[in-house]
């Protein structure tokens, strides 16, 4: 039995779409006959992380840690899956295949003394978020491990960055998770959009555009979902919806969604966008790497200019006034994700560990 340890950073009560792929990830490859275990780093791998900058932060953090470190509520893993917490210098046993999931892990996994384990650094974004400058995260993509990217924009940048090849196994969906149960045909004039902390994730402009498009559709329902509390003096047309479990994200959110809303300034994927597709609502979303992989502008949803609140607003004001046109790219775009499944993106993994590498 071949064995593979997932490496993630600190553990996180609150769902975060990185750590949902690499837990779906490893039960699917339970299932194919691999031992999986899953490491998660010591917070003292935060310090240096933009706003963690001191080792009394990372103390409060630890001062929390013993009361949820185990409490893993919004993600089933397989029985046989083994977690490890605080990890700070080494892994128990050998491995065959031992993998980082992001520029921290990175740095720790190519430390590791592991003469006869494959290493892989599986890069499911450009983390600029965590440090002041990108030098740490450019200089990960130069590490003597074999790279993994989720899309062509990364794939394309660690090649800009280190000249390092990689390749591109693509995110994927669960189809028994999200569909399309609710007809595409009736829903009203839904938006749909999510709430972020993270600039990248533009939330404030999404909030600009849909207030705009009320002026112009005045029974105009907002649908906003995400982790963080309530924002304060959201217009009387929006719910909020925190932290829905992923039954309720599809069915009181997507399938009564019309129109799905993706304004970020980028995404490592933006699987947000593709559950909602999976799930009948247009997708209308920045034109940004990521999005690009599995949406075509004008066929399966609109791309449009980062940050154009005009175009936005014109474009969903079309997409409600124009039903069938809505329908045809919601109809369009529920299929064209059909591809990306977790099977189709494990059958590329196990590729990858079998496949010799320079």
């Amino acid at each position: 039995m071949k064995k593979i340890a997932f490496v993630l950073p600190p553990f996180s009560r609150n769902p975060i779409g990185g750590y949902k792929t690499v837990f779906q990830y490893a039960n699917e490859l339970v299932k194919r006959g691999y031992r999986v275990d899953l490491y998660y780093l010591s917070p003292l791998f935060l310090v240096g992380v933009e706003g963690v900058r001191t080792y009394r932060a990372v103390a409060k953090h630890l001062l929390l840690y013993d009361r949820w470190h185990h409490d893993l509520n919004w993600f089933i893993l397989d029985s046989h899956i083994n977690s490890f917490f605080m990890v700070t210098r080494k892994l128990k046993g050998q491995y065959d295949y031992i993998i980082a999931t992001s520029v921290q892990t990175a740095i720790f996994v190519n430390n590791l003394n592991s003469d006869n384990a494959k290493k892989f650094y599986y890069i499911q974004g450009y983390e600029k978020w965590l440090y002041k400058t990108n030098d740490i995260i450019n200089k990960s993509f130069s590490s003597p491990m074999i790279k993994i990217v989720t899309a062509k924009w990364l794939q394309d940048l660690v090649f800009k960055k280190s000249g390092e090849p990689s390749r591109c196994i693509p995110n994927f969906i669960d189809f028994q998770t999200f569909f399309v149960e609710n007809s595409i045909e009736k829903r009203g004039h839904v938006i749909s959009l999510l709430n972020h902390t993270l600039p990248e994730k533009n939330f404030e402009f999404g909030l600009r555009v849909v207030e705009e498009v009320q002026k112009k559709i005045p029974d105009l329902r907002v649908l906003i979902f995400g982790i963080p509390r309530r924002p304060e003096k959201l217009p009387k047309f929006c719910s909020y919806i925190r932290a829905p479990s992923q039954t309720k994200l599809r069915t009181q959110v997507y399938n009564q969604s019309s129109i799905y809303l993706l304004p970020s300034k980028s995404e490592g994927w933006g699987l947000t966008g593709m559950e909602a597709m999976a799930c009948g609502a247009t997708l209308v979303s920045s034109d940004i790497g990521g999005v690009e992989d599995y949406a075509v502008d004008g066929i399966s949803a609109k791309l449009l200019p980062v940050n154009d609140l005009d175009t936005f607003v014109e474009t969903i004001c079309d997409l409600i006034r124009n039903p069938s046109l809505r329908i045809k790219i919601g109809k369009t775009g529920a299929a064209a994700v059909r591809k990306f499944s977790l099977g189709n993106s494990t059958d590329l993994w196990e590729k990858s560990f079998l496949r010799k590498f320079n």
